[in-house]
């Protein structure tokens, strides 16, 4: 990876990929997060490790994605896992 943008404005948009917010990290990383204050992987950790030189992988899934940011998302999972449409 040689760039990264948690959630871009549509004009900053360079990549049809997203982050899905899984990750698998080594223990050096922590080393790039200050202790007793937020700090968000997204915005600050992974940019942080690509300035530094760092290798950062990721994995382009080809499986089903599924979130539930709200209550409503919840309930349409609830709903096609009742139809039996929900598939990881």
């Amino acid at each position: 990876m040689i760039r990264f943008l948690e959630k871009p404005r549509s004009e900053d948009v360079f990549s049809p990929w997203v982050n899905a917010g899984i990750l698998v990290l080594e223990p050096e990383v922590l080393s790039f997060i200050p202790e007793d204050v937020p700090y968000d992987f997204g915005r600050e950790v992974l940019p942080s490790l690509l300035a530094s030189g760092a290798s950062v992988y990721g994995y382009r899934m080809t499986e089903g994605l599924w979130w539930a940011d709200s209550p409503e998302d919840l309930e349409r999972m609830r709903q096609s896992a009742s139809a039996g449409r929900l598939s990881l």
